[in-house]
């Protein structure tokens, strides 16, 4: 009995579907309740158990809420502390692309305008796309929209993320946890 309800127990959902279209305002600010509403959600707790050492710990990515309209893909990132301290501080937000798997979206200080989107070169390396210029902002929150475009898509064409944090070259987080948020 125990064993039965073990396997046929459903897996929790970690990503919640965008049920329509958004059109944020890209200026790191909570500007409205309404504004990313309609978006969708990623789970971003981390477990605590006995299998993760026992302790808990805050993530350092508190939401995570994605959405897009006819042109462009929106990502709203709401960090631990306000995003402009935490990206000073070092911290890197990387939006990896698993479909179109040739583009990675980079929010971090010192690049310009705040992100730069890289196309992976036939070798493996990872390569800005100088012509492209993504909208992000990061005040309190940090937001970003990258046009569909850019990513080398096309209406209707599937697509797939997730996101990685990092300080110093090393991966601190990344959501969702086990496969990556699919449209």
């Amino acid at each position: 009995l125990f064993a039965t309800n073990i396997s046929t127990s459903h897996v929790p959902l970690s990503v919640v579907t965008p049920v329509g279209l958004v059109n944020p305002v890209i200026d790191g600010q909570p500007s409205s309740y309404f504004e990313w509403l309609p978006a969708g959600a990623v789970e971003t707790d981390l477990p605590a158990g006995t299998m993760t050492g026992g302790k808990r710990r805050e993530p350092l990515l508190r939401h995570l809420l994605f959405g897009f309209d006819l042109t462009h893909l929106y990502l709203r990132l709401d960090l631990g502390a306000s995003a402009r301290q935490s990206l000073e501080q070092g911290i890197r937000c990387s939006v990896n692309f698993t479909t179109p798997a040739d583009r990675r979206l980079v929010l971090q200080a010192g690049e310009p305008g705040g992100a730069v989107l890289h196309q992976r070169a036939t070798n493996g390396a990872w390569l800005p796309m100088s012509a492209v210029q993504p909208r992000v902002a990061a005040e309190e929150i940090l937001e970003a929209a990258v046009s569909f475009a850019d990513l080398g898509l096309q209406a209707g064409s599937p697509f797939a993320f997730f996101v990685s944090i990092q300080k110093g070259g090393v991966e601190l987080e990344r959501h969702p946890t086990h496969r990556p948020v699919e449209s």
